[in-house]
């Protein structure tokens, strides 16, 4: 049998090397899945333009993280419908936080919530482009298109969902006990 001799220096060692470093530069770091537990690290490191952050996750309460861009039509249409089920749900235990996302200009984003006034009435974080939220919730969680929300219960990721696709059916569920995609027959986001 034959064998190639080659030395740390060849063409080929380090065309090897090359495609095992881009390979591995690739993966993510940590997947983001629904169970998985969540930080609020990311948030503490947003600038929010109106509210804050939460400080800690509240036992058995909803939190939903919509993310979104003023440049982003689908998402600026979605607000209306997020603001209805805050109001309706949030003395109810339901917490929803705006994640503006993939964009710069904190100036422009703090001037569109202004803008919108009552009709954006929950708290509104400005990430900017490569920000925390970016890099410990989007990135894991494979996002690369807006609008999109994250759904959080007792610190854990349930599910990811269209804001458009939350249903006062499905926050109910959620709020009445429901943890998991499909239960009480209420929870069929069909994701994003």
């Amino acid at each position: 049998m034959n064998s190639i001799k080659t030395n740390k220096n060849t063409p080929l060692m380090n065309a090897m090397t090359s495609a095992l470093l881009i390979s591995a530069s690739a993966l993510p770091l940590a997947a983001l899945e629904p169970g998985d537990a969540v930080s609020l690290n990311a948030l503490t490191k947003s600038e929010f333009v109106k509210g804050e952050a939460p400080k800690e996750w509240k036992a058995n309460e909803v939190y939903i993280f919509e993310c979104w861009a003023t440049w982003c039509g689908p998402c600026v249409a979605a607000i209306p419908h997020v603001d209805a089920l805050y109001d309706k749900y949030q003395e109810k235990g339901l917490h929803v936080i705006g994640m503006n996302v993939f964009e710069e200009g904190k100036d422009q984003v703090a001037k569109f919530v202004t803008k919108k006034g009552d009709g954006m009435s929950y708290p509104v974080a400005y990430t900017g482009i490569g920000g925390a939220f970016e890099a410990e919730w989007l990135k894991p969680a494979g996002v690369e298109s807006i609008p999109q929300a994250f759904v959080v219960k007792n610190g854990k990721l349930l599910f990811m969902i269209h804001p458009a696709s939350l249903t006062d059916p499905m926050i109910d569920a959620l709020l009445a006990g429901g943890d998991a995609e499909g239960e009480h027959g209420a929870l069929h986001p069909g994701g994003s």
